[in-house]
């Protein structure tokens, strides 16, 4: 799974984005999707942090665990 985290010296002008991924979802085609939008995230120089979740309700913990937008 491809993983690039917010790194402190990238540009903070660039979009920066958390994407959850659901590893089960559509019987594993959202992980072979990702694989297609990683290179397109990369070509529009957009930082993201993948995160999968590994249980129920994971996203929504996730989420409340407190997100701080930029």
């Amino acid at each position: 799974m491809h993983n690039k985290p917010y790194q402190e010296d990238e540009d903070p002008e660039r979009p920066r984005i958390l994407v959850l991924l659901n590893p089960f979802g559509g019987a594993g085609a959202a992980t072979r999707n990702w694989a297609t939008v990683v290179p397109m995230m990369d070509k529009a120089h957009i930082n993201y942090e993948l995160r999968e979740t590994e249980y129920a309700q994971h996203a929504y913990e996730i989420v409340n665990s407190g997100i701080v937008a930029g």
